[in-house]
């Protein structure tokens, strides 16, 4: 049985690469593996993530490589630690200490924590570094886009010059960096105050007419309204969403929308964003 490939990106007519979300459904757009040269299938369900497909009796062995497009700090938060080293951060955050001193010089290698002199009026104490805080969720959106684009300048630097793999990633990045991050507000009748943050490519005003659209489809006249937007920062909306997300409340499959206790301390910190 041959596997089915998942991609983010197919090739046009003339060369150029194109996003799902940029496609037409199905077969007869003309669009091609950009590994193997093969014509791609879009796949735009509402139950899997949006992706461009072989046919089923196709197999693409370079494109099985690069089924997930990886680019640090964007849709994984966890600093590649395995489940053992992740819970001993997880433990440390939670009682302030390490019994294991292997486990400690382990961490601090790591830059996951590291010794502060100055805490308990000049005792010191072990603390978690900033890196630290990510895989926890407990690092403000504005640190963690510090971190994030120090990160990613590296990453980009050593990216290979030429190869597919390389310009999928350098035109992904591309499409992120003129992509919005917006944070919005939500008032649907019988229902509690709610809040979105999103990504979007087009003008914040477009997105929130398909959003205000949709929802009204299913709940009648709905209120949205933009609390926030900022180009060139849609790259942190899945942080977002992994630092929120205790306060995540789906809309039956719509995702992204938020019942914050208290929306004010969220909206200063994303405020901060430059």
């Amino acid at each position: 049985m041959t596997q089915q490939i998942w991609l983010e990106y197919a090739r046009n007519q003339d060369g150029k690469l194109v996003h799902i979300e940029d496609s037409r459904r199905g077969l007869g757009s003309g669009l091609l593996c950009p590994f193997c040269g093969a014509e791609a299938i879009a796949r735009q369900g509402v139950e899997k993530s949006w992706h461009f497909a072989h046919r089923a009796e196709e197999s693409c062995a370079p494109a099985r490589k690069m089924s997930k497009i990886v680019i640090p700090l964007y849709d994984d938060f966890f600093l590649g630690l395995k489940p053992r080293r992740l819970a001993e951060l997880i433990e440390f955050a939670s009682i302030g200490r390490i019994a294991d001193s292997r486990v400690q010089r382990r961490m601090e290698a790591a830059d996951l924590i590291a010794w502060n002199p100055y805490a308990r009026n000049g005792r010191g104490i072990w603390e978690l570094t900033k890196r630290g805080k990510i895989p926890l969720g407990a690092l403000s959106v504005g640190l963690f886009a510090e971190i994030q684009d120090a990160e990613l300048r590296r990453f980009l630097d050593f990216l290979p010059a030429d190869g597919v793999d390389a310009e999928i990633v350098r035109e992904h990045w591309a499409r992120l960096q003129a992509s919005a991050l917006y944070f919005l507000k939500v008032e649907i009748p019988g229902l509690e105050l709610l809040h979105k943050i999103g990504m979007t490519g087009r003008s914040v005003e477009e997105r929130v007419a398909e959003i205000r659209a949709d929802l009204s489809a299913d709940y009648g006249p709905v209120s949205v309204s933009v609390l926030g937007c900022w180009p060139g920062l849609g790259r942190l909306e899945r942080y977002c969403k992994f630092r929120f997300q205790h306060s995540w409340h789906p809309l039956g499959t719509r995702s992204e929308y938020f019942n914050f206790a208290d929306v004010k301390p969220v909206l200063r910190e994303l405020r901060r964003l430059r």
